[in-house]
């Protein structure tokens, strides 16, 4: 017999149903008590990170994103992340930076956000 365990990932969690609604304020309360629940978890941090993004908190976001990458510095996508939100915030030499960490640990850039970049 196998035994299944759930972990807070496998099932929907209420935060992503808040943030298609727009209610990014509610998600973000959602994915914070999930971090009382697992501190750790840097998917979290970059969801966050993401929702601050939407609302065009780009320090914030930044901020969010630091604290995912601080934690698992190896997954690219949280580099090309935080490279967005400084692109956005109108910093293109921290978001030229970020993409080439990001390349480096396998991530495809798209050719425009390339052009953007330069």
């Amino acid at each position: 017999t196998e035994i299944y365990t759930l972990s807070l990932h496998d099932a929907l969690p209420i935060s992503l149903v808040f943030e298609s609604l727009g209610k990014y304020d509610e998600a973000v309360k959602d994915l914070q008590r999930s971090l009382e629940l697992l501190p750790d978890d840097e998917k979290d941090f970059a969801s966050i990170g993401l929702i601050f993004q939407k609302k065009k908190d780009y320090a914030k976001s930044i901020i969010w994103l630091d604290k995912a990458i601080h934690k698992k510095p190896f997954v690219g996508d949280y580099w090309l992340f935080r490279s967005q939100s400084w692109f956005l915030s109108g910093n293109k030499i921290n978001a030229r930076e970020d993409a080439e960490k990001a390349k480096s640990l396998g991530i495809v850039l798209s050719e425009k956000y390339q052009e953007e970049l330069k």
